[in-house]
C-alpha cells in the first residue's frame, strides 16, 4: 500500500511522506571553523586532520571517514584550538570549491576519535543526534546542492559561508526512518561502488593494452618475425634490421617558429588549452587572436602539440592540430610543438605516445610537487626507430585500426560509468525525500 503523500513547498524537494519535515540546518546543527592553518603546518604524524583538499578527494565518498584523507598536526593544536576538533555525527564542508560541482562536498564524521577539521573548512556540529549519516546523503544530492550552487559568491574559486549553509534546508523524517535509510543506501551504493570499481579496473587495462599495442608495432613492427638488431639507444632495445635509429631533431623541427601573418585582433584562431589534448584527438577551442597572450606557444595545420608538464604528459595530452582557424593556433606556453618533415606525421605521434618513449621523457622531469617538466633537451634530441615509408603508413593504419577498437571499447565503459554515477544520484534522491520507501 502506498505511503501518503504530502507537498513539501519547496521546489527541488516536491512530495515527501506524511510525518516527515522540512528544516533548515540552523535547527540542526551549530556552525564551527576548521584550523586555521596552511599546507606548512602539516606534519608526518600527530593528531589527523581533514581539510578542504581532502574533501575534494576523488576517493571522498562524504558519507564516512576514510584514512587516506587523513593528514596530521601537531598535539600542541588541541589546547589552542580544541573548537576545531571535530565528534561522530559532525559534518565537514568545504567553504571553497574550483567549479560550482564542487559546492556542497563535505565529509561526515562516522566515528568518535580525535581528529581536527582543517583549513577551508566549516563545522556543522550536531546538536543532538551522534549519528546524521541519513543528512550527508542528502548533502550528495544535487538537489540539495542547487540551493548552495545559486548562492555562492567567486569566479574561479566559489566560497561557501555559513549563512549559506545555515540557512539551507533539508527533509527530516522520524529518527528511526533515517536510520534505515542511510543503512540501505550503505548497502545498496556499495554494490553500485563495486560495480563502478571493477569497470574503472577494467578500463585501466584497456589502457595499458592500448599502451603496449603502440609501442610493440613502433619498435618491432607489424610484420611478424623479422631479423633484428640493436638500436644503439638502451631504452629503445632492439628494432627490425632495415630500420634506422636517428634523432627526433633530424625528422622534425621542433619548436618551430610560426610567422603570423594577414590576421588582426578580431581574426578568430584555435587556442588549445592541454587539456584539451586526449591521446591523439583534441577538442577544438576558439578565441580572439587580441584576446591571447603573445607568450603562448604558437602552431600551424599538421604540427604535433605534446604536453610538458605532469600529470598531463603521463596521461597523453598530445595531437596532431588540423582542421585549425586560419591554419593557425595558439595554446598553452606547457606545450611542445614538433613539425615532422622527415616522417609521417602519425607515425610520429604515435612514437611521442610508446610507453619507452614515456618513461624515459619521465626519468628527465625537473621541477616541484606537480609543476614537474619533461627536459626540452630530451624531447628535441631523444631517438626515435624509423622504418621506411611504406611501414610507417603500414604501421598507422594498424594502429588506427587496432587503437579505434580498444577506445571503442573504453568509452562503452566510460559511458557505462556515467550511467551508473546517475543512478546512483538518483538511487539516493528518490529515497532521501522519500520518493521512495526502503523494503520492509
Amino acid at each position: 500500500m502506498a505511503r501518503e503523500m504530502k507537498n513539501s513547498g519547496i521546489a527541488w524537494i516536491g512530495e515527501i511522506p506524511e510525518g516527515w519535515n522540512v528544516l533548515r540546518l540552523k535547527s540542526l546543527f551549530s556552525f564551527g571553523k576548521g584550523l586555521p592553518i596552511t599546507k606548512e603546518n602539516l606534519e608526518d604524524t600527530g593528531v589527523p586532520v581533514i581539510s578542504y583538499g581532502q574533501i575534494h578527494s576523488k576517493t571522498n565518498t562524504g558519507v564516512k571517514l576514510q584514512d587516506d584523507l587523513f593528514r596530521f598536526v601537531s598535539p600542541s593544536y588541541i589546547e589552542r584550538n580544541a573548537e576545531s576538533l571535530v565528534h561522530s555525527g559532525d559534518i565537514i564542508v568545504a567553504d571553497t570549491s574550483e567549479d560550482t560541482d564542487g559546492c556542497g562536498n563535505c565529509v561526515h564524521v562516522d566515528r568518535e576519535m580525535q581528529l581536527f577539521a582543517g583549513y577551508h573548512t566549516i563545522i556543522l556540529k550536531a546538536l543532538e543526534q551522534d549519528d546524521n549519516k541519513y543528512l550527508a546523503y542528502q548533502m550528495k544530492t544535487d538537489p540539495w546542492r542547487s540551493q548552495i550552487r545559486s548562492r555562492v559568491s567567486g569566479v574561479k574559486v566559489f566560497s561557501i559561508s555559513r549563512k549559506i549553509l545555515s540557512d539551507s534546508l533539508v527533509v527530516f523524517p522520524p529518527l528511526s526512518e533515517q536510520s534505515r535509510i542511510a543503512a540501505y543506501l550503505d548497502y545498496h551504493c556499495a554494490e553500485i561502488d563495486r560495480i563502478m570499481e571493477q569497470t574503472r579496473v577494467t578500463i585501466e587495462e584497456y589502457k595499458k593494452l592500448k599502451q603496449s599495442i603502440i609501442t610493440e608495432a613502433v619498435t618491432h613492427g607489424v610484420r611478424g618475425p623479422r631479423k633484428m638488431k640493436d638500436s644503439g639507444v638502451e631504452w629503445i632495445g632492439e628494432i627490425p634490421d632495415e630500420w634506422n635509429c636517428k634523432p627526433i631533431k633530424y625528422v622534425a623541427i621542433f619548436q618551430p617558429a610560426c610567422v603570423v601573418s594577414n590576421l588582426t585582433e578580431d581574426s578568430e584562431i584555435t587556442y588549445m588549452p592541454m587539456d584539451c589534448l586526449k591521446n591523439g584527438y583534441y577538442v577544438e577551442n576558439s578565441s580572439r587572436y587580441g584576446l591571447l597572450a603573445s607568450s603562448l606557444t604558437q602552431f600551424e595545420e599538421g604540427d604535433i602539440a605534446m604536453a610538458k608538464v605532469t600529470p598531463c604528459f603521463e596521461n597523453g595530452n598530445i595531437a596532431i592540430m588540423e582542421g585549425l582557424h586560419s591554419g593557425f593556433g595558439m595554446g598553452s606556453s606547457e606545450l611542445f610543438i614538433y613539425r615532422p618533415y622527415a616522417v609521417l606525421a602519425k607515425y610520429l605521434l604515435y612514437w611521442l605516445q610508446n610507453d619507452l618513449f614515456k618513461q624515459s621523457a619521465c626519468a628527465t622531469m625537473t621541477g616541484t610537487g606537480g609543476l614537474k617538466r619533461v627536459s626540452p633537451y630530451f624531447a628535441k634530441h631523444s631517438h626515435i626507430a624509423v622504418p621506411d615509408q611504406l611501414e610507417q603508413q603500414q604501421i598507422i593504419d594498424y594502429l588506427a585500426f587496432i587503437c579505434g577498437e580498444v577506445d571503442r571499447l573504453i568509452d562503452s565503459k566510460q559511458q557505462l560509468l556515467t550511467e551508473l554515477e546517475a543512478y546512483k544520484k538518483s538511487v539516493i534522491y528518490e529515497y532521501v525525500t522519500g520518493k521512495r520507501e526502503v523494503p520492509q
